[in-house]
């Protein structure tokens, strides 16, 4: 796809419900040599302030981020700032979103941008716009990890649960007649390897080893969780929910989720034996440790 200002960037969208890995499988990915992250990107405006994931702070000083302004300010007279890359304009989106992905690919001299943004309807906007090539990938992890995580933090399982449906499905709606990807949280903390090579060939990369040391590898996410900052490439499945949840508390997340499951979720105790994965559409030819659970 080729744009006003040369060649457009490959945009890997990863969506999924929150506390689902999706900064797991955004860590993974972009450290391949070929491969730049933005992270969250729709948190640009509120995180100029906050640490980089190369730990310079703030964001706005990271010499990555810094150069990114200065060529949007070279190129089209705005700064990061300026930008709003959610907004509720469709065109002012697509605009802000070209701009951002076309200096972000300029300066990091990469043809693949990882973007774990998550928002659905932004993603809709981009793909129906016809002016990205947008590689979507929907990471699902079980609702009872989900719920727990929410949990934790001191949240409502139970309005997450019905959140976590309402989001699954959508997704896979907004998704339908889209090539994309399906990628199981379970399997990805259980064998990365084995599930990135795949994953990398149906992006038209080839996997590398060095991806499996993600900590060591020099990212500029926005936001995310903080896992990000860890010095430490071990990836450990977490599976505390089935200890930790109540049997009431699991009968309740698989009724408010029994709209969105797949087979496999009516035994929950089969998510790490029978996960699967589906990859839609045909591999493209190629042109990058004490641990914490990862979620």
């Amino acid at each position: 796809m080729t744009g006003t200002d040369g060649p457009s960037p490959t945009i890997v969208y990863i969506i999924g419900v929150g506390h689902s890995g999706t900064t797991l499988l955004d860590l993974l990915i972009s450290s391949h040599s070929a491969v730049t992250s933005v992270g969250e990107a729709i948190t640009l405006s509120k995180n100029l302030d906050a640490r980089c994931t190369c730990r310079a702070r703030p964001l706005r000083a990271c010499p990555f981020w810094s150069e990114v302004d200065s060529a949007l300010q070279r190129r089209h007279g705005l700064r990061l700032h300026d930008l709003d890359l959610d907004a509720d304009e469709v065109d002012v989106l697509l605009a802000h979103n070209r701009m951002f992905y076309g200096v972000v690919s300029e300066v990091s001299g990469g043809q693949f941008i990882v973007d774990s943004s998550k928002r659905r309807l932004r993603l809709a906007a981009l793909l129906e716009s016809g002016q990205f090539d947008v590689r979507p990938i929907h990471i699902i992890r079980s609702p009872f990890g989900v719920s727990y995580s929410n949990i934790r933090k001191g949240r409502s399982w139970f309005s997450h649960a019905r959140e976590y449906q309402h989001n699954v499905r959508g997704t896979r709606q907004s998704l339908r007649g889209h090539d994309h990807a399906v990628v199981r949280y379970e399997r990805l903390a259980a064998e990365p390897r084995a599930e990135l090579g795949p994953l990398m060939a149906w992006l038209g990369l080839s996997f590398e080893p060095a991806q499996l040391d993600w900590a060591q590898a020099e990212h500029h996410n926005i936001g995310g969780n903080r896992m990000r900052f860890s010095t430490d490439s071990t990836i450990r499945l977490d599976e505390k929910w089935k200890t930790a949840l109540t049997p009431a508390q699991k009968l309740g997340i698989v009724l408010a989720t029994f709209p969105a499951r797949f087979p496999c979720w009516f035994a929950p105790a089969t998510w790490s034996k029978s996960i699967t994965r589906r990859f839609s559409g045909v591999p493209r030819s190629a042109p990058r440790r004490g641990g914490h659970a990862a979620e």
